[in-house]
């Protein structure tokens, strides 16, 4: 049985047994459950969030919006990983260009994805080269100056003007560290209103800022009332460099914190749900798999004795929690102890597609060395197709680019794809469209992955970000750089 009919078992058992008043949400329990379901994310949660009203949401209700934010904090870690990777091969191209014409503002946001991406030398030559153009704007050169403490490691500078798109990057910069963190929470309110007072739409970069700084000081319910208003599809920046020719910069920090949002509240409200004695345990599963997804492992770690005593978790859960637990162990220092749990669980589930693919997936995801997994994976992904195999699919897919070998990973993930609906979230796992989009990116099919984006763009405005930037990749390789369209 799947762990959603699991799962949903347990939230029916549960409202039966609850006063009707606790479950007073049900009918939008059940919607924000159904479009979660289908990978309604955002909708899913934002709808839970209008049922609380500024309340807090009954038991069942949490459950379901912290396996929301889970979801989104996953699937956003994903989107910021191909986001630096496309975004930096755009920028690294316009880079190159040289002329009258060429952008001045390159170095500036190829400075701040390399520094993203944790290539810190390379990004503060670009850094350093933007600051010591003499045509740069004094904000920005300020904005450059906090960036390259991040990437050099060094004290915070003082800003040279007191301009709030400046002290919102300073903020953002400070809540890094914790005992700063109420300093600028407090810093980022002044901005907001300020930049509100002036005009009533947000720069896209004061709101990256503000969500990280709520994120980290646990003013959620700014972020998310920020977010509702704010147009975080835009670029960060747009550069006219010509009549004809516009460079659109987009900001690398924002996937990355739309996940760390969405990983601090749903911990958050999982944390709370283990005070429920009849939901402890599932809530306890839930946040161990959100710690292992965001490779928290220590953390992760406390939480395996309690659910290994546990005696109300279902078969379901604690097969998967013998998964997870495999997983601990290679990441922790006990890798063969590891590996040999994970070939065991290969043999014991050979022949079940759904946890075959999930001790597959594991095994690629934390590194394990598994070829026994492997290679059942794989024959029985040949001899079977279909519905019921589609998680086999991808997991056999990621195992393929995992090896380097991504025509063979592109056949397995095609195979797991809803081939009637092939782009649309609520028939495919966004994760899966996501390593499809980075593939076919790589092996420059471009209109490929840009189908994919502008799918996941209606449900996900963030994602406009890697439309336009892969768009600019095939510009620039193709075309010429600027505003030049395959939609």
């Amino acid at each position: 049985m799947s762990i959603n009919n699991v799962l949903r078992g347990i939230l029916v058992a549960y409202a039966l047994g609850s006063n009707a008043s606790l479950y007073a949400a049900g009918d939008g329990v059940q919607k924000a459950g159904q479009l979660l379901d289908k990978h309604y994310y955002e909708s899913a949660a934002a709808m839970l969030r209008t049922a609380a009203a500024g309340g807090e949401l009954p038991p069942v209700a949490a459950l379901t919006l912290a396996r929301a934010y889970s979801r989104n904090a996953q699937l956003y870690r994903a989107l910021q990983r191909s986001s630096l990777a496309v975004g930096g091969i755009y920028l690294q191209k316009l880079a190159a260009q040289k002329g009258s014409d060429h952008s001045h503002f390159v170095p500036l946001y190829y400075g701040e994805y390399l520094t993203k991406a944790g290539k810190s030398r390379e990004g503060a030559a670009q850094l350093h080269l933007f600051i010591g153009q003499k045509d740069s704007v004094s904000i920005y050169r300020d904005i450059a100056q906090a960036t390259l403490s991040v990437a050099q490691k060094s004290a915070l500078p003082a800003a040279h003007n007191n301009d709030p798109l400046v002290r919102s990057q300073l903020a953002a910069i400070m809540s890094l560290t914790p005992a700063r963190r109420t300093e600028a929470a407090a810093q980022m309110d002044q901005v907001l209103a300020e930049l509100t007072k002036s005009s009533p739409t947000l720069p896209v970069r004061a709101v990256t800022n503000a969500i990280a700084v709520y994120a980290r000081s646990g003013n959620f319910e700014k972020a998310f009332a920020l977010l509702g208003s704010a147009e975080i599809g835009q670029p960060s920046y747009e550069e006219l460099i010509t009549k004809t020719k516009v460079v659109r910069f987009y900001d690398p920090e924002l996937l990355g914190n739309l996940a760390e949002l969405n990983q601090a509240v749903a911990e958050r409200q999982l944390q709370r749900l283990k005070n429920d004695a009849r939901l402890k345990s599932v809530a306890a599963y839930f946040l161990m798999e959100l710690y292992l997804n965001n490779e928290q492992f220590s953390s992760a770690a406390t939480l395996l004795p309690e659910l290994l005593a546990a005696t109300d978790l279902p078969v379901a859960y604690r097969d998967r929690l013998a998964v997870m637990q495999a997983a601990l162990d290679v990441r922790n220092g006990k890798a063969a102890q590891g590996n040999a749990a994970f070939a065991e669980l290969g043999n014991k589930f050979g022949q079940d597609p759904a946890l075959l693919a999930e001790v597959l997936s594991a095994c690629v995801r934390y590194k394990a060395s598994c070829p026994s997994v492997a290679v059942n994976a794989r024959n029985l992904a040949t001899a079977n197709q279909g519905e019921r195999f589609r998680s086999l699919h991808f997991a056999v897919g990621e195992q393929y680019a995992a090896e380097g070998k991504n025509d063979r990973a592109l056949i397995e993930l095609e195979m797991a794809r809803d081939k009637s609906n092939k782009n649309r979230i609520d028939t495919n796992d966004p994760l899966l469209l996501v390593r499809l989009a980075d593939l076919y990116f790589a092996g420059k099919s471009f209109s490929e992955s840009l189908e994919i984006y502008f799918e996941m763009s209606k449900e996900f405005p963030a994602v406009r970000q890697l439309q336009e930037t892969g768009q600019g990749v095939y510009s620039t390789e193709y075309r010429s750089a600027g505003d030049a369209k395959i939609f």
